[in-house]
């Protein structure tokens, strides 16, 4: 619980911050605090970068369907490189 709540939620949190600018050397350093973590839960955890991805993703639909959203009609002007 502890992990899920504290330690998941800043690190997935900044991952969609960091976007494609962290290091490879990050990416492996937390991929290995991830992992050490799953083994003291008993589970396996989501590696860094799948869970970049799909957050990432998640943030970008959205904002396309936020028509509010400042970067709405950036987006979909480029729509169809996404679907």
């Amino acid at each position: 619980m502890f992990y899920q709540s504290v330690v998941a939620s800043v690190l997935f949190y900044t991952v969609v911050c960091w976007g494609g600018s962290i290091s490879k050397k990050d990416t492996s350093r937390l991929d290995k605090l991830i992992r050490r973590a799953g083994s003291v839960v008993g589970t396996k955890l989501d590696s860094l970068v799948s869970v970049a991805e799909s957050r990432t993703l998640d943030k970008l639909l959205d904002i396309m369907d936020n028509a509010s959203h400042p970067l709405h009609t950036v987006i979909s002007n480029q729509r169809s490189l996404f679907q």
